[in-house]
């Protein structure tokens, strides 16, 4: 491609695979002792670009949610402005995280009249780490994505209004979103141990059975190496690029 006209290209930072947009993996090593946990993850992230990218290429890093704390910003005629948001995200997230909340650094989704926002912390020496290795390597950062958000963005025109959820599972991690009316009433990111769907399912349905919706709902779905769960009562919509189908009862 011309110098005039730089790549753009995705790149994912996880704990256990770094991946491209082009379909390029790495491994990532097992961090050492003390070393903060994003730090290998980051290192197998540049080796990948570094092999597979030209220089000059813009980037959007992808922040696997592993390394993310979410926090439900609940809407309020008060908090109209971005520092007051930022404030209150802030509190927030101190309450759930405690002392480890001060070194995040914070970013909101667009503000909706009305509407429940997602705030999203990532730990600012990754950031700032980060941003030092793309300069060194050339690469232009394109921008700096938490991996639900992203998704939750890409999907946006197949994700309706209505009664429901959307989930990000892998096997050792859940992200799931209650909403109604298309309004996100509910934020939830944690931690899993899932060896097959059949455990996915099990842990969605006590999670769910928290907040039933009052009507019929629907679970947009997004897995890596885990099949789509039926709950009852339940649609599922399989959300992934052009092959996104649907299923359930």
């Amino acid at each position: 491609m011309s110098r005039w006209w730089p790549e753009r290209h995705e790149l994912l930072v996880h704990p256990h695979c770094a991946r491209l947009s082009t379909g390029d993996t790495r491994p990532v090593a097992v961090a050492g002792d003390g070393a903060p946990p994003w730090q290998e993850a980051l290192a197998a992230a540049f080796a990948l670009a570094a092999e597979k990218l030209p220089r000059r290429s813009r980037v959007t890093f992808v922040i696997a949610d592993h390394f993310v704390r979410y926090a439900l910003l609940p809407w309020s005629d008060r908090l109209l402005g971005r520092k007051l948001r930022l404030d209150s995200a802030r509190a927030l997230l101190r309450a759930s995280y405690g002392e480890a909340a001060s070194g995040l650094e914070i970013a909101l989704d667009r503000p909706r009249f009305g509407m429940n926002g997602i705030a999203a912390g990532i730990d600012g020496a990754l950031l700032a780490t980060l941003r030092t290795e793309a300069a060194k390597a050339g690469i232009r950062i394109a921008g700096i994505r938490p991996q639900a958000v992203h998704v939750l963005a890409a999907e946006r025109g197949r994700i309706t209004g209505g009664d429901g959820w959307f989930c990000r599972a892998e096997r050792d991690r859940i992200v799931l979103a209650g909403f109604s009316a298309g309004n996100v009433t509910s934020l939830r990111n944690q931690r899993s141990e899932l060896a097959d769907g059949e455990a996915l399912a099990r842990e969605l349905a006590g999670l769910t059975a928290v907040a039933p919706p009052a009507g019929r709902a629907v679970l947009y779905f997004r897995g890596e190496a885990l099949p789509a769960p039926q709950l009852n009562a339940c649609e599922t919509i399989v959300l992934g690029g052009s092959d996104a189908r649907r299923g359930g009862a």
